[in-house]
């Protein structure tokens, strides 16, 4: 746990940011919105991997850019690609205005992976106290996941009371906003930036960047941690995508004295569920610190909570594919928890390995190789979910998965 004496209004604008950066009501329901306007599983899958594919295309160059020219204005132009995302979802159906709005939120996704995480470890570098790094990011990712709790319980009654999905995307704007603002305060001295650049300096900058990142990646030992992060981080983020389906079917099944009406039963639902999964997974996030205690090294922890991770997913399905979603919903809540307990491990475990100059590029390189696996696994299930089911494409691709791990 951190200590008391870092407590101070620089933590709570980090954890802050990461709570109003989580505010996307849509999430909850994305995929569930994306069924109710007619686009096939397999649709909903090139969509995941568009996005996914287009950050994996840009997030090395735009980790080089936000180390040269400076990390708070990449993180502002994130925010606004996020909130023209939002407009286009909730005025468009077409799939190919959709995808391209997956473009531009992919644009904004690259220009914030690693970005603020970077601003985090160059605050505690300057203020000597990079050892409290684990437990420090554990704090602030915390909020994040509270962030993403409080909103899925206030998704879930805006579409309850309202009778819409599409209403989410526009509250989605508003803490995105708040949260651009919130940027601007952040103190100049952890921006990055090398100065005013020309066009000269900048690709004088950008080359040196790379050709150091390059130089660190040719040592097995630095490329280690990016892919044990990525892969688990790839697999989460396509998992807990398609899930939504899964819910809804329970949710259906349901039987309310007080809810007759089908949305109204998701919403219920749906909102109750990833509540109890964001409220876990906070706490998960603020242990990580005590979990990683418990082992030698980084590599340990990592490997381990892999496996546990992608077997819970299988497990999850099976539960499922029985109707038995009690325990389907245990198991796949697991996959959260292990989510949010390694992931400030793995960002530590990266930060010792490079050097700070170049942690933005390193961690959008690591977000980078996620994406990759990301879109493949997003493609595989939303074609296995067409040819089969979706509880037949989760244990595939989990069991897959863990068996490599």
């Amino acid at each position: 746990m951190l200590k008391k004496e870092y407590y101070n209004k620089q933590l709570f604008k980090f954890s802050f940011y990461g709570f109003f950066k989580n505010l996307k009501f849509f999430e909850p329901f994305f995929i569930l919105y994306l069924v109710k306007i007619g686009l096939s599983y397999s649709q909903i899958g090139i969509l995941i991997a568009i996005r996914e594919i287009s950050i994996n295309l840009l997030e090395l160059p735009t980790g080089i850019i936000s180390d040269s020219v400076g990390r708070k204005k990449t993180l502002i132009f994130s925010f606004i690609s996020y909130i023209i995302f939002f407009l286009i979802y909730f005025f468009f159906k077409n799939f190919y205005i959709l995808a391209l709005a997956m473009f531009i939120y992919a644009l904004g996704d690259a220009f914030r992976t690693g970005t603020h995480k970077a601003m985090i470890y160059s605050y505690l570098e300057q203020n000597g106290i990079k050892d409290q790094s684990t437990d420090y990011y554990g704090f602030t990712r915390s909020f994040s996941t509270l962030g993403s709790a409080l909103v899925s319980i206030l998704a879930a009654i805006l579409v309850f009371y309202a009778g819409s999905l599409r209403i989410l995307f526009l509250f989605s704007i508003i803490p995105h906003v708040i949260g651009a603002g919130l940027i601007i305060t952040y103190p100049n001295e952890i921006d990055g930036a090398t100065g005013k650049l020309t066009i000269k300096t900048f690709f004088k900058e950008s080359w040196r960047v790379f050709v150091d990142f390059i130089n660190d990646m040719k040592n097995i030992t630095k490329a280690s941690p990016i892919f044990l992060t990525a892969i688990y981080e790839g697999y989460y983020k396509s998992v807990k995508e398609f899930y939504q389906p899964i819910l809804k079917t329970f949710a259906i099944g349901l039987t309310f004295s007080f809810l007759a009406d089908e949305n109204q039963k998701v919403a219920f639902v749906v909102g109750i569920a990833y509540f109890i999964i964001y409220m876990l997974s906070a706490a998960s996030s603020n242990l990580s610190g005590n979990f990683k205690s418990l082992f030698k090294n980084y590599k340990t922890p990592a490997v381990v909570t892999l496996f546990i991770g992608t077997l819970a997913g299988a497990v999850a399905a099976i539960f499922a594919r029985n109707n038995l979603f009690y325990f389907s919903f245990i198991f796949f809540t697991l996959v959260y928890i292990v989510e949010n307990l390694r992931k400030p491990i793995q960002v530590s475990y990266i930060s010792e390995s490079f050097d700070s100059k170049i942690l933005a590029t390193a961690l959008s390189a690591t977000s980078s190789v996620a994406t990759i696996s990301a879109a493949l696994i997003s493609i595989s299930i939303g074609f296995l979910a067409d040819y089969y089911d979706i509880y037949i494409s989760f244990i595939i691709i989990s069991a897959i998965i863990t068996t490599i791990s």
